[in-house]
């Protein structure tokens, strides 16, 4: 839901969490946003992990955060 609240702990374990609130935004908000300030070439990047990431925790290890990913990459080119 566009504007919905996304709370983010970071460390959760750390006894001096990190906690903030992010906010849901389509790709067609951002890709709105950005043509409106200029620019004219929008690239989406999928999330990857390392080969190195693999093999330290596994494939399965990262399922539910590449299917769910808190992160983007947009590069923007004016």
């Amino acid at each position: 839901m566009e504007g919905a609240p996304i709370t983010v702990i970071l460390d959760p374990e750390s006894p001096e969490e990190v906690r903030f609130d992010n906010y849901y935004l389509s790709n067609a908000t951002y890709e709105s946003v950005f043509r409106e300030v200029g620019f004219k070439e929008i690239l989406w990047h999928p999330i990857r992990i390392s080969p190195e990431g693999i093999r330290k925790f596994g494939r399965e290890y990262w399922e539910d955060f590449l299917e769910n990913p808190g992160i983007v990459c947009i590069e923007c080119v004016k």
